[in-house]
């Protein structure tokens, strides 16, 4: 496996654990550092806490989603962190999305490839 995130971390927040789960696997096997969170608030702390290089994040969560989470980045001194947003709904703005600072959208059910492929043009780790 090519580890194209070597020293990459990530932040995945999905209330899907299944997908969630497959999301962190599969940046690790590339060479990510992961972490997860189930929705915007625990993403929220896991920032405060730590630092990311990037944000993969499901929209619509209970709790709060991901534009919850681009609306705390501010607060944070974060908003020069990538958010990729993942949503299933097409009544969700992609226009307020990127307003709002998210780097793109992707609409569920994605290819993986693809969002691995997007993800590798946003990451620059931060050291």
């Amino acid at each position: 496996m090519v580890e194209d995130f070597k020293g990459v971390r990530i932040l995945i927040v999905d209330d899907e654990p299944d997908l969630r789960e497959i999301l962190c696997d599969g940046f690790a096997l590339r060479g990510a550092e992961v972490a997860s969170a189930s929705n915007a608030e625990q993403a929220l702390e896991a920032l405060r806490l730590q630092e990311f290089d990037l944000v993969i994040s499901d929209v619509r969560m209970p709790k709060g989603g991901g534009m919850r989470i681009l609306e705390g980045l501010p607060e944070l001194g974060k908003t020069h962190l990538p958010v990729v947003l993942v949503t299933g709904f097409s009544d969700v703005s992609e226009n307020d999305a990127l307003q709002k600072g998210a780097k793109i959208m992707i609409a569920k059910p994605f290819d993986f490839a693809t969002l691995y492929d997007t993800a590798k043009k946003f990451i620059r780790p931060a050291r």
